[in-house]
């Protein structure tokens, strides 16, 4: 078990990024999160990973650190669907829960199952 020794001002420029399909269910691995800062500038960026090593999986956020508290902007681009921007003017009042991101719901006639 983990836990968070930092003091409060640290965690409070901590971001944990939940990503999620449009049925809120885990299975956007692969999508990239990208962190930006008032002026448009690249913070970060993570990619959802897909589990932790042999025959693994998991489903957590994705974790980011700012060097100081601001506004930003959190972007993911997901396969085959477009992009969702989320702006976040006060990262501080997500302190200890996720941001969570659904993705687009696609319309039926643009995915696979049509040619199950």
């Amino acid at each position: 078990m983990f836990r968070n020794e930092l003091n409060k001002d640290a965690r409070a420029r901590g971001l944990s990024v939940l990503v999620l399909d449009s049925h809120g269910n885990y299975t956007q691995q692969g999508a990239v999160v990208r962190f930006y800062d008032p002026q448009g500038n690249v913070l970060g960026s993570r990619i959802v990973p897909t589990g932790g090593g042999y025959n693994a999986q998991s489903a957590r956020p994705i974790y980011f650190g700012l060097a100081k508290l601001q506004p930003i902007s959190v972007e993911v681009t997901f396969m085959g669907a477009p992009k969702r921007s989320v702006q976040v003017p006060d990262v501080s009042k997500l302190a200890g829960q996720p941001l969570r991101i659904l993705r687009p719901a696609t319309p039926w006639h643009l995915t696979d199952e049509t040619k199950r």
